[in-house]
């Protein structure tokens, strides 16, 4: 399979596009200073100066020969350029501006970076400077924050502005692009323009405006106002400074001698002006259309809050109006307020407009807070600063802190130890424990990112033993403050990339006051935690947390379990080697009466050694093994909670105790971690302590330890516990591994390199009976890994080889891991393969090339592929090879129309359109492809309101919801818009299809039920959903059908199994219709029998015929096509209107094979849900 750059028919542009060079945040380098700057303090003349950066900048530079170098975090300082770089000379050169704010719940976040992300590729394309994937520039400065952003931002509700920039350089004269360039980004200290003044100015809160002179303009249509560029600020600054000496404080810019209104120096401008006819305010501001000015974040960020939160009261008009008309709707008393908007700015109330020799004065009720203006100025404060949860709010906090903190709360709630901390209260000189209702993040939490502490050189990381006491020390006297928790959770996080989130190592610590450690066992805090973390949690976690419901201090609990315990000299002498690193100074025995410590000590003595020693060469196991058997079994039987497995690490050696060699010791090991599932330990708790039966069980338990002890003897030799485990790549996934345990107790590691091998399995003689009474169960077997990347075949002639038995496609790591799979399969099992003759053929994957495409027919026109959308259709294609070699993937796409056949009337070249193919059913002819081929009447133009990116995610998805509603062959539904209709089920409302079939049905009248995860349902009734439930709730059926008890239609996004059959279960009437968007008996066998089951298949749009993989075909179907050309004559309307909005998208870079492929492992992971994958086009 082949994602290839396409030639045109008439050969323009044959090469090959490159992948190298491109801009890539997980190759950030760090060059850290250690000369830290002083912070202006907070009002200060130094802040108001606007130059005082942080510590260090990102820089990366960009050549035309090999593209953008590796970027860097370095000191903050001055550039070196040569005298004769472009942007001294012919202003190319843009930039952007943002914040970083730190909230009230000490939270660090970005306000909607990728708007700023995209904006600035934009400005770089229009002043010819290069191109770069806008997420990583996000990462980028995500990167900077975090190195700058504890010590500059640390105070909560405290910003940082954010300066990214892109100039070019070159040492060349001349009127050419730019060979060379350099992206940076600095944060700069900034002042609050929306409610501070300078040192020695009069506060005040509002902004005079005067307009601009007749022969001064800004920016004109076909200009470049739109975009955010050195050239449209600069020759602006001497009217700037004219207003500001009359007394104003901008120039409000007008156009045109009718003077068409603009913009308010570098914000945008907003008036709200009662409309005369229906008296309803209405919010004006100048529109996009003619790209003069520029579309801010935050000018977009009020018209949707105004949209969504003020509809009935306050209607967006974004319109050309002039001054003349801010004039006539004053001097009627129209004139409601206005305000500005921008970065700098924030938003900022207007109180004068200076025109010609009068002043235009607003009414000063803004002032209290009651106008638009204040309302929506409170909204955005409120997300930007983390007083509201939105999907605005681009917290630096991961997935996985966020799941952390969710895990951690619930373990408070879970331990009452937990809710304990020392008082300012004492009882004998000894200070109590009192029960603490208010926990701050910062008291019980904290989260290192080895990346950046080893950048800064940061001593808390040095995890060897003498760095870890030392740390202890410094800190225990500080450690547990008065009226505080006294415990804290350390984590420190060794990434090897840092921008992916993909975590090789995590170190979890729990520190506590002895009262806690003891009382509530490490053992117990770690299985809590590790049972309530979710990784898929996506709520943000609260913070501070408040618990007021009193709790008695825990019960007095103390346990000693010995084995084989003696008070020989030796154990009692203490030795340096043994005890635990404890830097801190005495700890009062009793911190409260009602408080006592559980203890639990191991021994092994001296005297009975030699006979354990025995015993061990007896069963072939180690010291080692037996003791972690024991601790292991011991705390088994005792703790309560569910343990997810334990990880024993044997901290000394029992050498001195017998003086004996490491050969008597039977390959005893000082340092060793190792770990025993959940499924040893019941082995073990499932027998009586102490009986026979359970002896034995500890022994092979110790067995299992010893063996690891004996493999992993070479790669763990004597010394350091934390030194040695510092060298291993992987402690989670070794840990598992070494107990052949494979649930996941942390984020997912980062995988090997998946190969791909069509396999061909002969049957064993005589064994046709067999395979055909077991085949039913064989098909559902392979159905468990197909979105692991296994697959079915069939037999037949396959790769020039005749295969009496089966061909598999798989995708894996090995050979080993694809027969461990297949030796479990039912046809394995039951002995109709012979797996003795099987055969793997090495697969070709993905490449990429040059192809020509297709000669165009009528009503196509050839597109050059600006962004492209990714689709499961697009992995299935590739995994079970379905078109062969040299097929080019890719169905929906968003571009330019560069050529038509002459039987095309709806589009011309030039045209921004959007469409589908099936991407490798033709040769030549896919959506991952520099040029590919759209048909006129399934296509769209691109609305203004709607980037290209996004349109690309449209078209497939919103067919498939169309076809499945409205098609004769699905539900059948019928289109009409007033006609009565029963309500519709749609399974799966967060998947794209789902979201788009909601909306559909919302626009024709039909009253939609949908589940989802709790966390979309409030996407889902925004969307249109009247009924919305949680698919995972046992009782969602039975809620379905008394919510819509005469339902009569599903339609199944998901298509999997149990999605089917569940959703038909909601059907209440008798002649039910299901549609599921994944065919065959595996997926839709449970469905009841009385249920019609349809299913809909989207490629029937195109008025031909279609095959798949040799086997399925499906003919011409006209009222398809009929049906989905009628929708993409609607959708530039229903887009550009906002009837249907896309699904949201996340840009993953470039087209490439690494981009392609890392698209389809999310899919094969399930990692994609509720949006889009979105590649940029090829160059």
């Amino acid at each position: 399979m082949s994602a290839k750059t396409s030639t045109r028919p008439n050969g323009v542009n044959g090469s090959v596009a490159s992948v190298k060079g491109q801009l890539d945040a997980s190759k950030l380098k760090f060059d850290l200073t250690t000369a830290l700057k002083d912070i202006p303090k907070p009002g200060s003349a130094e802040l108001w100066e606007q130059n005082v950066a942080t510590d260090h900048m990102v820089t990366c530079r960009w050549t035309v020969q090999n593209g953008w170098d590796d970027p860097v975090i370095k000191p903050f300082g001055d550039l070196t350029i040569s005298p004769l770089a472009s942007c001294l000379h012919y202003a190319t050169q843009c930039f952007e501006g943002m914040k970083v704010y730190r909230g009230y719940d000490d939270r660090v976040r970005l306000f909607r970076p990728d708007r700023n992300a995209r904006r600035l590729v934009m400005s770089a394309e229009r002043v010819s400077l290069p191109s770069f994937d806008p997420e990583q520039l996000v990462e980028l400065i995500k990167a900077l924050v975090r190195v700058d952003g504890k010590r500059w931002l640390s105070e909560p509700g405290s910003f940082r502005y954010i300066r990214p920039a892109l100039i070019g350089t070159g040492r060349q004269l001349g009127i050419q692009i730019p060979k060379e360039a350099i992206l940076m980004v600095t944060m700069v200290c900034w002042p609050d323009f929306s409610t501070e003044s300078p040192p020695g100015v009069d506060p005040r809160s509002d902004l005079r405006l005067i307009t601009s002179r007749n022969d001064t303009i800004r920016a004109w249509p076909g200009g470049f106002g739109y975009a955010k560029v050195g050239a449209n600020y600069g020759p602006s600054f001497a009217s700037h400074c004219e207003a500001q000496q009359a007394g104003y404080d901008q120039v409000l810019w007008l156009l045109g001698d009718e003077g068409l209104v603009t913009e308010a120096g570098a914000s945008n401008f907003f008036a709200v002006v009662r409309d005369e006819e229906t008296s309803k305010s209405v919010l004006l501001t100048a529109p996009l259309t003619d790209r003069v000015i520029l579309d801010g974040v935050t000018r977009r960020s009020v018209l949707d809050l105004v949209q969504k939160r003020l509809s009935e009261e306050l209607e967006v008009r974004e319109a050309k109006f002039t001054i003349k008309d801010i004039e006539a709707a004053w001097r009627k008393g129209l004139l409601q307020e206005a305000f500005v908007s921008g970065t700098a700015f924030f938003i900022k109330n207007v109180s004068t407009i200076r025109v010609g020799d009068f002043n235009v004065d607003l009414p000063q009720k803004q002032d209290d807070g009651s106008g638009f203006g204040p309302r929506i100025k409170s909204w955005l404060k409120d997300i930007m600063f983390g007083g509201e949860d939105h999907e605005w709010d681009d917290s630096l906090l991961n997935g996985f802190e966020n799941a952390l903190e969710h895990a951690l709360q619930a373990t408070i709630r879970q331990h009452t130890g937990l809710q304990y901390g020392i008082s300012d209260e004492k009882e004998a000189g000894v200070p109590l424990f009192r029960q603490i209702s208010t926990f701050d993040r910062q008291d019980i939490l904290e989260v290192i990112d080895n990346q950046y502490a080893k950048a800064h050189d940061q001593e808390a990381v040095d995890v060897n033993d003498d760095g870890l006491s030392k740390s202890l020390q410094n800190g225990h006297s500080e450690l547990w403050p008065e009226n505080k928790p006294a415990w804290k959770v350390v984590v420190i996080k060794h990434p090897s990339d840092f921008i992916s989130g993909v975590l090789l190592r995590l170190h979890i610590a729990f520190f506590a006051h002895h009262a806690i450690a003891d009382g509530l066992s490490g053992v117990v805090f770690h299985a809590s935690l590790m049972n309530n973390l979710k990784l898929d949690t996506s709520t943000p976690t609260l913070w501070p947390l408040e618990l007021n419901e009193v709790q008695d201090p825990p019960p007095t609990i103390e346990e000693r379990v010995d084995c084989l315990s003696c008070n020989c000299a030796i154990c009692t002498t203490p030795d340096q080697s043994d005890e635990p690193v404890w830097g801190g100074g005495p700890i009062p025995a009793a911190p409260t009466v009602d408080y006592e410590s559980r203890v639990r000590i191991v021994t092994v003595p001296a005297a009975p050694f030699s006979s354990l020693l025995k015993k061990c060469k007896q069963s072939n196991i180690t010291v080692t093994g037996l003791l972690h058997a024991i601790i292991c079994s011991s705390l088994n039987n005792s703790v309560e909670e569910g343990i997810p497995g334990f990880r024993a690490v044997t901290p000394f050696s029992a050498r001195r105790h017998t003086g004996a060699s490491d050969g008597d010791i039977v390959n005893h090991i000082s340092y060793l971690t190792s770990y025993v599932s959940r499924e040893e330990l019941q082995k073990i708790k499932a027998y009586k302590q102490g009986s026979t039966t359970g002896e034995e069980r500890v022994i092979d338990l110790a067995r299992q330890f010893s063996n690891e002890v004996a493999t992993k003897a070479k790669e763990f030799p004597h010394g350091s516990m934390a030194t040695k485990l510092s060298q291993v790549r992987d402690i989670i996934k070794e840990c598992q591994s070494q107990g052949d345990h494979d649930d996941s107790m942390a984020p997912e590691t980062r995988s090997e390199p998946l190969r791909e091998w069509i396999i061909l399995i002969p049957d064993n003689k005589d064994s046709l009976e067999t395979r055909m009474r077991v085949r039913e169960s064989h098909i559902k077997d392979m159905l468990k890994h197909i979105d692991s990347g296994l697959f079915q075949m069939g037999g037949g002639t396959l790769a020039g080889d005749s295969v009496g038995g089966s061909a598999i496609i798989a995708r894996a790591k090995s050979e080993a891991d694809v027969l461990a799979v297949l030796k479990n399969d039912v046809y394995a099992r039951s002995g109709v393969w012979d797996l003795e003759n099987i055969k793997f053929i090495p697969g070709k994957g993905l490449t990429q090339g040059t192809v020509t495409l297709p000669l165009l027919k009528e009503h196509q026109v050839y597109v050059k592929v600006e962004y492209a959308a990714f689709n499961p259709t697009d992995r299935l294609a590739l995994d079970v090879n379905a078109f062969g070699d040299g097929a080019v993937l890719g169905c929906d796409f968003a571009g330019k129309v560069v050529e038509a056949h002459s039987t095309v009337t709806k589009l011309k070249p030039g045209d921004s359109i959007a469409g589908f193919v099936w991407g490798g059913e033709i040769k030549g002819l896919g959506a991952y492809s520099l040029y590919t081929i759209a048909d006129e009447r399934l296509s769209f133009k691109i609305p203004e309101n709607i980037n290209p990116a996004e349109a690309s995610s449209v078209p497939l998805a919103a067919n498939t919801a169309w076809l499945a509603l409205f098609s004769d062959d699905c539900l059948a539904i019928g289109p009409e818009k007033t006609a009565s209709k029963t309500p519709l089920l749609i399974w799966g409302g967060n998947t794209t299809v789902g979201y788009f079939a909601i909306q559909i049905a919302k626009l024709y009248n039909i009253e939609v039920a949908t589940t989802c995860s709790p966390r979309n349902f409030d996407k889902m009734r925004q969307a249109g959903a009247t009924h919305v439930f949680d698919y995972n709730d046992e009782e969602v059926v039975s809620k379905i059908q008394s919510a819509v008890p005469n339902l009569q239609h599903v339609f199944d996004t998901v298509g999997n199994e149990t999605s089917s059959a569940t959703a038909a279960k909601s059907i209440s009437q008798p002649e039910g219709v299901l549609c599921t968007v994944r065919p065959g008996r595996a997926n839709t066998q449970d469905v009841p029998s009385h249920i019609k089951v349809t299913d809909v298949f989207v490629f029937t749009a195109f008025p031909t015929e279609h095959s798949y993989r040799g086997k399925a075909h499906w003919p011409v179907k006209m009222n398809d096509h009929k049906l989905s050309a009628d929708f993409h004559g609607q959708l530039e309307t229903l887009l550009g209107n906002g009837s249907l909005r896309p699904a949201p998208i996340r840009l993953i870079g470039q087209l490439s094979l690494s981009t392609v492929e890392k698209a389809m492992d999310l899919n094969r992971q399930g990692s994609i849900s509720g949006e889009k994958l979105v590649f940029e086009g090829l160059t």
